[in-house]
């Protein structure tokens, strides 16, 4: 009766301090499993009971680590693999835009040179003459 009475407040001291279910419940196995194996070992004593429970809950906060370290690592392969996926769309979208280009799906591209004047712009700028290809799809 005494190892329930003092399982109690420590389930549910443990269960308010996770974010969630599952870090709540390896809290509360913690706790419990190290109260229960700390009361066993010591034969009732209280100090050596309530430093099994500590121990517990420092071997469940060791297990959610680990837990959120592989979930994270989880989440990084995701999306590293959509950024792949992507690239690969987009460049399949590029090779099948040249193919149609190529194919005169866009018209006939025409390049033209041309001298763009020089002169003064309203702002004062002196503007020499310079040479420019315009490409064009007609």
């Amino acid at each position: 009766m005494k190892s329930i009475l003092l399982f109690l407040p420590l389930l549910a001291l443990c269960s308010c301090s996770a974010t969630n279910g599952r870090k709540a419940l390896n809290y509360a196995l913690g706790a419990g499993a190290g109260t229960a194996a700390g009361y066993g070992l010591s034969d009732g004593d209280p100090l050596w009971t309530a430093a099994g429970a500590v121990g517990g809950i420092a071997l469940a906060a060791g297990a959610n680590a680990l837990q959120d370290k592989e979930n994270e690592e989880a989440v990084m392969k995701g999306y590293t693999a959509g950024k792949v996926d992507a690239i690969k769309s987009h460049y399949w979208m590029l090779q099948a835009n040249q193919e149609r280009n190529d194919a005169g799906g866009y018209g006939v591209t025409n390049t033209y040179d041309v001298v763009v004047p020089g002169g003064v712009d309203p702002e004062g700028i002196r503007r020499v003459p310079r040479h420019a290809t315009i490409r064009i799809v007609e």
